[in-house]
This record gives structure tokens, sequence and C-alpha cells, in this order.
């Protein structure tokens, strides 16, 4: 697999996230920034993304919420595809709980995942066998692996996503790679052939986005301390099914959105200063980048500066991964 370096609707992540611990009539909370494509006829997703320069995740120690649901408010850093006839929505990416980032995938509408084989997971944390997860930690629904990723402010990575073939049948590939172009982390998905075909010959909508989210009500973690600053989605690349690699930008995406959402439904507007989020060239044309501040009414004051004061920072810039 070759990832090259030069040259979705807001889906259910906040409705579903925590599934893997949660009822299904349970939904999660949340801030989200939100970079869709304007069609759906895209095969493969490829983007860097910056971590947030602070970040801090109050774990709610202390309070239970039912059938052992994560009280936490918990960062996350999500690819999601949808496609139609059959409607299925897709979300792969990592999640940050319990003092590490885990892979999570979610999955919704048509039956989009296999259960003739596991999902699997490799980690460079884990050396080089990859981690079978099995139920009750994977379904058809949902899955979570352990800590894949130790957090580092500032790090680099590069994330990928795209439809490959597994032992029998295809599966959802997702990678993380850091700036010098080394594998860190690998999610095999097996999913349906209906759904893999759909996507790799006609194409689906893709969304990148960056959240805080929380099983809590809205009243408890909108103050609860949490922050993200910071963080940035850098230039990346939608694929077509022909092949070709379009930049991610504003010809081929929807504006960057921010939102904030209770099961699903946006919040009054008075919680709209949670989140800033803001748009910019990429030094490197014709890419866009995201930046993302979401702040729970944390006391650190140096995290309360608008957005746009770092509007003249130029974004990292990483090496080829070949």
């Amino acid at each position: 697999m070759t990832i090259k370096n030069d040259t979705p609707k807001r889906v259910f992540l906040l409705t579903l996230l925590l599934l893997f611990i949660l009822p299904s009539t349970l939904l999660a909370n949340g801030a989200f920034s939100s970079y869709e494509t304007k069609n759906a006829t895209y095969k493969q997703v490829n983007s860097f993304f910056k971590m947030p320069d602070y970040m801090y995740a109050n774990p709610h120690t202390g309070i239970t919420l039912p059938d052992g649901a994560s009280p936490a408010t918990i960062p996350t850093i999500f690819f999601t595809f949808e496609v139609t006839e059959p409607y299925a929505i897709m979300d792969i990416g990592l999640m940050f709980l319990d003092g590490g980032w885990k892979v999570e995938y979610l999955a919704k509408g048509a039956t989009a995942v296999r259960s003739d084989e596991p999902w699997k997971v490799w980690s460079a944390l884990s050396g080089n066998q990859s981690i079978t997860i099995g139920t009750p930690a994977a379904s058809l629904n949902t899955g979570k692996s352990g800590t894949v990723l130790n957090h580092q402010a500032n790090q680099l990575l590069q994330m990928n996503a795209y439809i490959t073939d597994l032992t029998k049948g295809p599966g959802l590939r997702y990678e993380v790679y850091n700036e010098s172009g080394t594998l860190l982390v690998r999610s095999d998905v097996p999913i349906t052939t209906t759904v893999a075909n759909k996507v790799k010959n006609e194409g689906a909508s893709w969304t990148r986005e960056f959240a805080m989210a929380s099983n809590l009500p809205t009243n408890q973690y909108i103050a609860d301390g949490s922050y993200a600053w910071n963080a940035q989605f850098q230039k990346g690349w939608v694929i077509g099914t022909n092949g070709t690699w379009y930049p991610w930008n504003d010809t081929y995406a929807k504006p960057l959105a921010k939102k904030i959402e209770e099961f699903g439904t946006s919040i009054p507007s008075q919680y709209a200063n949670k989140i800033s989020v803001y748009s910019a060239n990429n030094p490197i044309s014709p890419y866009k980048d995201d930046y993302v501040n979401i702040n729970y009414n944390s006391s650190n004051l140096h995290l309360l500066s608008p957005l746009s004061s770092i509007q003249v920072e130029q974004p990292v810039q990483s090496k080829a991964i070949k």
C-alpha cells in the first residue's frame, strides 16, 4: 500500500460512541468538528493529524452510570464513511480513555460487519503479533481495543482508511503512521461484501472529525474542565474509485463545521462557545487544515484565547510516507 504525501454527513459518533459499554438506548453527547466530502464518490481517505497542544479529559471518578458505561469525557479522532442502498455508516478511529488511545469502530444501518472472522488490531506497543479482539469487546455494531498508542502532545500522525481483502472476505483497514512513516497501529474490521463493494466500486461520502464526547447529561460534562487545544487535521486526500488522489479542501468538501449535540440533536446556542473551529490553507497548496479547540470551562486561562490567534502558525510538515 503506497501512501502519498505530495502532489460525511455528521454521523452517529456522538450517538453511538460508547456502545461497547452502553445499552443501545443510551446515547453520547459532545462537541465536534466535521469536514465532510461533498460527494459520495470516494473509496479511501488519508489525512495528517496533529495531537492537541494541551488536552485534559475528566474521568469523572466516582460517578456510576448504568451497565458500566464510562462517565469520562472522551476525546476522539475519526474517519466516517456513509453509503446508501444499502444504507450504512461506519466510524473508524481513535478514542482516548483510561490513559491511552484505543481503536474503535462503530457501524449503523445495514449490517456492515462480518462475524465469520475476528477483528484484528496491531500496535507497535504490543510487538509483531495482532491482538485478536473478540466478544464482548467487538460485535456487529461496535468494538474497542486495548491501548494502542500513548498520548504525546503535538505528535504528528498520518491516518489512512480503505477497503482491503482479509482471510475470509473484505475488511475496512485503518492505519496510523508517525511522522517518519513508521506504522504504529493497524486495524482490520471484517465487513460484508455488499458494503465493501459499494464503497470500493461506487464510492462513499467521508468525514474527518475531532470530538470531545460524554455519556453524561450536557449540564454535567459541559463545565467539567475538559479541553483539547489546537488539535489539527492537516493536509489530506480523498481517493476516488478510479484511484485518483484529490486534495481534501473546499473544492471536494463542504465547509468545516462545528457542532455540539445531545442525543443526536443540536443543543441550545448558549453552548456554542465551547468549541471553535478555523479552516486555513495549508502552506503546501492546495490542502486545507482544520484547527479545533474544545473547552468545557477549563480554568487554564491560556486555553481561552480565540482560535483566530493561531491563524499565523504554520502547520508542522511531515516527511513523505512511502
